[in-house]
């Protein structure tokens, strides 16, 4: 099958999957907008069969805001540096080529991004945080959640933590079971810190 990429990119202030990350300032990448590069999230949704026929997939991907299930591989998180037509797109998720991605946001210092990750089919979706500067040509990536659970949607939060929606079902205090239905996958919200991530 060949599959079509396709760009999903909103602005922070929307809070979805397109992040502007720097201030503006006089440096060689300043645009004039405040801006020198964005972040942003490259999702697959188009596939063409082997017949020519073409899938689309659109509303199986961030447009629901809490989904689980949905993986096709091939996405990768992007920086556009600087943020202009005639920038540079740098792959900051190379070494993981089937990975799916479920949001991004940057840290308050925009040193810093965290996102959620699907590796492949048989994995979860599960945080990590990517530094935005590279050393020896690498960003450094670092998995902060893990488990049979999927963890979506990061925000950074003041003090030093990462606010997610997970579907968990259990912890330490027991069982967790929807309020209505009593369904065993539910949704909730969860918080780690940004250096101990499951750790705490």
């Amino acid at each position: 099958m060949l599959r079509i990429s396709t760009v999903t990119m909103v602005l922070a202030s929307l809070t979805s999957a397109f992040v502007a990350v720097g201030c503006g300032g006089d440096t060689p990448t300043d645009t004039g907008i405040g801006v020198s590069s964005i972040l942003f999230i490259k999702r697959q949704h188009t596939v063409a069969g082997q017949n020519g026929a073409v899938s689309v997939n659109v509303s199986g991907g961030n447009g629901q805001v809490l989904d689980y299930e949905r993986f096709v591989p091939g996405g990768s998180l992007n920086l556009l540096s600087p943020a202009r037509p005639d920038g540079q797109v740098i792959n900051l998720t190379q070494d993981f080529p089937t990975a799916d991605f479920n949001g991004v946001d940057v840290s308050f210092d925009a040193k810093q991004a965290v996102f959620s990750m699907k590796k492949d089919a048989n994995d979860h979706y599960h945080l990590y945080t990517v530094q935005l500067s590279a050393v020896d040509g690498k960003y450094e990536v670092h998995q902060r959640t893990g488990g049979n659970q999927d963890d979506i949607n990061p925000v950074y939060m003041p003090g030093g933590r990462i606010a997610f929606v997970t579907n968990q079902m259990y912890t330490a205090m027991g069982t967790r079971a929807d309020e209505y239905e009593h369904g065993r996958v539910v949704t909730q919200l969860a918080t780690i810190s940004v250096e101990g991530g499951d750790a705490d």
